[in-house]
């Protein structure tokens, strides 16, 4: 695995971990506390679709195997608000293409993925974030089944503590799919202001 110093640009990738167990492609990665995760994607000899997860912390020497999500997937979005990890769309196979409504949620405390409510429509490639307020946004991404394809300006949100799916009253001014998506916080001055 290679790694870039934002700090010292100059030096480029370097190698800053173990690579990952097998080639996958299209998988989502995370970052919570000091460890990276790796969920589903696709298996880059067989083209099957996976459900598995890795974690990884630096220093270590390897990846670590965790439970399986319930559903393949890859073209997911995750996101982690800060004790769990969430994946939510994704496709369901290589071919036919066929989009993911479903959303579930991993307790690391226990290994183990549950299931929460399902999109109300099938998403890849979307994006993930929690806002302060405790709920997830979800936006952009594509709406697919067989060879139709819809990008999306909507945006979703998500209420952890309802387990419920509500389309914004906001929309994005464009389309987009396969972006990423991050909240910055306004860094504070040393006397206390933004």
């Amino acid at each position: 695995m290679d790694c870039l110093d934002l700090e010292d640009l100059q030096s480029g990738w370097l190698s800053c971990g173990p690579d990952i167990p097998h080639a996958i492609s299209r998988m989502s990665t995370c970052v919570m506390g000091n460890w990276v995760w790796l969920t589903g994607g696709v298996n880059g000899s067989s083209l099957d679709t996976l459900s598995s997860t890795y974690c990884w912390q630096p220093g270590r020497s390897q990846w670590e195997k965790m439970a399986d999500m319930n559903d393949r997937r890859y073209g997911h979005a995750m996101v982690t608000d800060g004790t769990s990890l969430y994946v939510i769309g994704g496709s369901k196979e290589t071919s036919p293409n066929l989009v993911r409504k479903s959303v579930e949620v991993y307790n690391t405390t226990i290994n183990k993925w549950h299931k929460l409510a399902s999109l109300p429509v099938g998403i890849e490639y979307g994006a993930a974030v929690f806002l302060p307020w405790g709920k997830m946004l979800l936006t952009g991404g594509e709406m697919r089944a067989r060879i139709s394809y819809k990008s999306r300006k909507e945006l979703l949100l998500y209420s952890v503590s309802e387990n419920r799916w509500t389309e914004s009253e906001d929309h994005l001014g464009f389309i987009i799919n396969g972006h990423g998506i991050v909240l910055l916080q306004p860094k504070q001055n040393t006397n206390g202001e933004n």
